[in-house]
């Protein structure tokens, strides 16, 4: 089956901070996916 969208270890840092770990992420045709933190 196709991946409309995939991430493979997508990380983000603001200078030395990191504030997303690596994430690996596939999101099918037809999914919903809601991403939800603390700053809402």
């Amino acid at each position: 089956m196709t991946v409309p969208i995939r991430l493979d270890a997508c990380a983000k840092h603001y200078g030395r901070t990191q504030v997303l770990e690596p994430l690996d992420l596939a999101i099918r045709a037809g999914e919903t996916i809601v991403l939800l933190g603390p700053s809402g």
